[in-house]
């Protein structure tokens, strides 16, 4: 018959072989983790849709750009904003508050400015910004005199 000393040493041997054989989840999730952490395309996925998330959120809060139809993707942190709005303060706005927010490092601005239709106010306006009559867009009626 084996003394406690000899089955107390068998146990523990017995125990130590078995967890060496499993190692735990916590070896395996450091494993992961350490993976994660080597390659930053593991969770790049998930940064890129939060980022995506919080530039949408900035622009609806903006009173400036909050009804402007613009669309966000982002990819690898770059945020691209692209739609077309009524005027080039909407646009740089826009461009503004997506830079601004957190977890951006760069925005790519395919946003296009509507241009206006040409008549008897758009002459008006020109006019206003220090243009001559003979420096604006003319209809079919040919030049003004």
């Amino acid at each position: 018959m084996l003394c406690k000393c000899e089955t107390s040493m068998f146990v523990s041997l017995l125990v130590a072989v078995l967890v060496s054989c499993h190692p735990s989840d916590t070896t395996n999730n450091s494993k992961t983790s350490e993976k994660a952490a080597a390659d930053p395309t593991v969770n790049s996925g998930q940064m890129d849709t939060s980022i995506n998330s919080k530039v949408k959120e900035q622009l609806a809060a903006d009173d400036t750009v909050n009804t402007a139809p613009i669309d966000v993707s982002t990819q690898k942190k770059v945020v691209t904003l692209s739609g077309t709005v009524d005027s080039q303060a909407v646009k740089e706005r826009a461009v503004n508050v997506a830079r601004q927010t957190d977890g951006v490092s760069d925005v790519v601005d395919q946003i296009a400015v509507k241009q206006p239709a040409p008549g008897p106010q758009m002459g008006h306006e020109m006019m206003k910004h220090g243009k001559k009559m003979q420096d604006m867009p003319h209809g079919s009626g040919g030049k003004h005199n």
